[in-house]
């Protein structure tokens, strides 16, 4: 999952748009990506580059990458 999540995650994080520094988020995905789930109930993982909130959050087969501006 962590394979799957890491390429597919990265990827979206580095799409360019106005407010976001695609090369920033993409190296922060990659680097918290391990961090950002838990077999029990956890905080989402999350911080802010440029004008982007970036978080995400899941368990062992789930996980969730938000994006908002």
């Amino acid at each position: 999952m962590n394979q799957v999540a890491g390429t597919y995650f990265v990827q979206l994080a580095r799409i360019p748009y106005d407010g976001l520094e695609p090369e920033a988020a993409g190296k922060w995905v990659y680097s918290n990506l391990l961090t950002s789930y838990s077999d029990d109930l956890k905080e989402k993982t999350g911080t802010k580059i440029g004008e982007a909130v970036i978080s995400m959050s899941g368990n062992r087969l789930h996980r969730t990458l938000e994006i908002s501006l």
